[in-house]
């Protein structure tokens, strides 16, 4: 590297292999997407932008040559910046609230959430009947079809035919799928319960110390119904997930209204796989 004067970079990767990185920039490393040493700041976005976007981050260099961090923003705006140890700070006192160990809470959404889904599950066994029907009907038609496609020679015949064929064979798959339409299981609510559980019993150790910065977007993703602002964050504002704000439900009334509309079951659908591919992709519940 020294020796062609920092035009090119050779890096030796992992796996012993070489990359060549060329017009070489040294503070690049300083200003990747996943520098440990702002990493939040692809999850909490800048106040000041008129659409709300992520933070950059870098250190300035004072008189005595000590480094000041600071999260950062001037996209079309007045500089607007907040040092590292505030911004921490601030963040830490917002998570640190929203830890919460209540059981009962745990215990009432996971049975809330069981007879939903008991309820979906008649619902379909009653709806897998008809569908039954259907298909079979379906089938005998274009059974029908096929044996007149095969025993005329007519090709303007033939390809009507062949046309009406190929249109119940999407209309019999798209009605079977409709029968297997359920996407979550029993043991799916069970996890997804204990992912809450364990979230919001260790918030500052998942949303503020996590070391994988992917993981910690996912975490982000299922805590927040949106990307907070670090304003939101001072003022303890931030739009938080249907778990959230169910135990603030509960915390105030000790039940839940199983007609809520964060409990239909479309809703509860989406937001178990949601919650589950976090934990399972990071495999976060090893961390705990």
């Amino acid at each position: 590297n020294k020796a062609n004067k920092g035009k090119v970079y050779i890096e030796e990767l992992k796996d012993g292999s070489i990359k060549v990185h060329k017009d070489y920039n040294p503070h690049q490393l300083k200003r990747m997407k996943d520098n440990p040493l702002f990493p939040h700041k692809e999850v909490i976005l800048c106040p000041v932008c008129v659409i709300p976007k992520p933070f950059l981050g870098s250190s300035s260099r004072g008189k005595s040559g000590q480094k000041f961090p600071f999260y950062h923003c001037n996209r079309n705006h007045k500089y607007y910046g907040v040092s590292k140890d505030e911004f921490e700070k601030q963040l830490t006192a917002f998570v640190s609230k929203l830890k919460y160990k209540d059981e009962a809470f745990f215990k009432v959404f996971e049975i809330t959430l069981m007879n939903k889904f008991r309820e979906k599950e008649k619902e379909l066994g009653e709806f897998s009947v008809q569908v039954g029907t259907t298909v079979i009907e379906l089938e005998a038609e274009k059974k029908q079809n096929i044996e007149a496609y095969t025993s005329t020679k007519n090709e303007i015949i033939r390809a009507e035919l062949e046309k009406k064929i190929n249109e119940l064979h999407i209309q019999i798959e798209n009605t079977r799928e409709q029968r297997n339409g359920i996407e979550v299981q029993e043991n799916d609510i069970h996890s997804f319960i204990g992912y809450v559980k364990n979230l919001m019993e260790h918030p500052v150790e998942r949303l503020v110390k996590q070391k994988n910065l992917t993981a910690l977007r996912g975490l982000f993703s299922i805590v927040f119904d949106e990307l907070p602002t670090y304003q939101d964050i001072v003022n303890g504002t931030p739009k938080l997930s249907i778990p959230y704000k169910l135990s603030d439900e509960f915390r105030d009334t000790k039940s839940l209204s199983v007609s809520s509309p964060y409990l239909e079951w479309n809703t509860i659908e989406n937001m178990v796989i949601k919650w589950n591919a976090v934990f399972n992709n990071f495999n976060l519940m090893a961390e705990a």
